[in-house]
């Protein structure tokens, strides 16, 4: 993917974000490092833009809530890279452990998962009734022939758990090869809609990755217009926004 072989930062998305109507984003963590959650709130440091920092660390640490109780007030949740993962590592207890420890301080957590592990998720998620969790990229559907009976079903179990949002992201570049457009997505949106009330979507550009179908603009408009969004529903996802 040689386009998004270069540096993106902030001033590269200030334009196209105030002529899709939005003012502000969350930033959301592309490698489990810890130096990159610094590099984030670096940027944030700099850039008004940047309203909250989704990051990461290990949280199977053994002193994960003396961690968390010193964390950054900007970091607003957390993200493991769980897409392709065997179901073993969400069923980790010391992942759940971690995770029911965010909740404490107000912080969610972003489940990157495929479409398969979307009942290793639900079981997940029952184990940690108090924390908010966010689901990227609507688990990463497979997009042949629209939305599989299976991927329906497992996203209205999901939905069942007041404690889950969805955030509606990186569809565009689930396609082969990447497009964007309301009518490709509107399945799997209205079946969202469904399922989850409109106050539990979330919209997500997947930016820079979206690039790969299209100007920021236009994948953002195509999803924006799919789903009702507010603010309200950023500061729902993300208990800590509220708090800045």
């Amino acid at each position: 993917m040689a386009a998004l072989r270069r540096d993106f930062l902030p001033e590269d998305l200030a334009q196209p974000l105030t002529a899709a109507g939005l003012h502000g984003v969350i930033a959301v963590q592309a490698r489990t490092t810890e130096h990159e959650t610094e590099f984030l709130l670096r940027l944030m440091d700099d850039s008004p833009i940047i309203q909250g920092i989704v990051g990461w660390f290990d949280l199977t640490e053994p002193d994960i809530g003396t961690r968390l109780a010193d964390i950054d007030p900007r970091i607003v949740g957390f993200r493991e890279i769980l897409q392709g993962q065997p179901d073993e590592v969400l069923m980790q207890p010391e992942l759940a452990r971690g995770i029911r420890a965010l909740a404490e301080h107000r912080l969610s957590y972003d489940l990157l998962i495929y479409e398969r592990q979307l009942p290793a998720a639900i079981h997940l998620v029952d184990r940690c009734p108090e924390t908010t969790f966010v689901l990227d990229h609507l688990a990463k559907p497979q997009m042949l022939g629209g939305p599989s009976l299976t991927w329906r079903d497992q996203i209205a179990r999901l939905a069942e758990r007041p404690n889950v949002i969805a955030k509606v992201s990186g569809l565009a570049t689930e396609f082969a090869p990447p497009q964007s457009g309301p009518t490709l997505f509107a399945p799997y949106v209205s079946h969202l809609r469904a399922c989850f009330s409109d106050d539990r979507l979330l919209f997500g550009s997947d930016w820079p990755v979206s690039i790969l179908a299209g100007p920021y603009g236009t994948v953002a408009t195509d999803l924006l217009d799919a789903v009702p969004f507010a603010a309200e529903q950023a500061r729902r996802a993300y208990p800590r926004l509220a708090e800045s």
